[in-house]
């Protein structure tokens, strides 16, 4: 791996991390908060290859599993991997390396549109679907459609850091997003 590209991938690593230090916010009616951590991932998925953005998002949840607390609310260890929220976590580093998979084949580069609508299906829907499943199997007595009845507080928010990571990528210079 060149140095420019190892560079990119600890940036990302580091923006993720970052992100996680901003607090959650929470619901009431379901133990899973807001965070704005997960507009981190999606940056991931876009300005990573898809290698990459799996190896990084796998980096930085075997760095929280170690203990760091890097998860939003300072949050570290193996609990979060046995909680509510372990959906969105298993689906972290897929999503990343979906939407990173996804944006290869894309013909022109840094277009706004093809960005969004990649990171609104792979990084809000799936991944609030992912987390839905993983709510279902970890709090007891809920129901499937209960949890993705519950997942439609997340979907505004996860929109909007669909978008914000959209227009980061299309603002980028082309010499970052090289995706060859």
């Amino acid at each position: 791996m060149k140095i420019k590209r190892l560079t990119i991938c600890a940036m990302m690593l580091a923006i993720i991390v970052v992100l996680g230090f901003f607090p959650p916010i929470p619901l009431g009616f379901i133990p899973v908060p807001i965070v704005i951590q997960n507009l981190g991932i999606l940056l991931t998925g876009l300005l990573l290859r898809k290698g990459e953005a799996f190896t990084v998002v796998a980096v930085f949840l075997l760095m929280v599993a170690a203990g760091l607390p890097f998860l939003s609310g300072g949050r570290g260890g193996l609990t979060p991997f046995f909680g509510p929220s372990v959906g969105y976590l298993i689906a972290y580093p897929i999503c990343a390396f979906l939407i990173a998979w996804a944006m290869e084949y894309v013909p022109k580069p840094n277009n706004l549109f093809t960005a969004l609508i990649v990171t609104f299906l792979i990084g809000v829907l799936l991944l609030d679907g992912i987390g839905a499943i993983g709510m279902h199997i970890n709090i007891k007595g809920m129901s499937l459609a209960s949890a993705f009845k519950a997942q439609l507080a997340f979907i505004p928010g996860d929109t909007v850091k669909a978008v914000a990571a959209s227009v980061v990528y299309s603002l980028l210079p082309l010499s970052i997003i090289d995706k060859k």
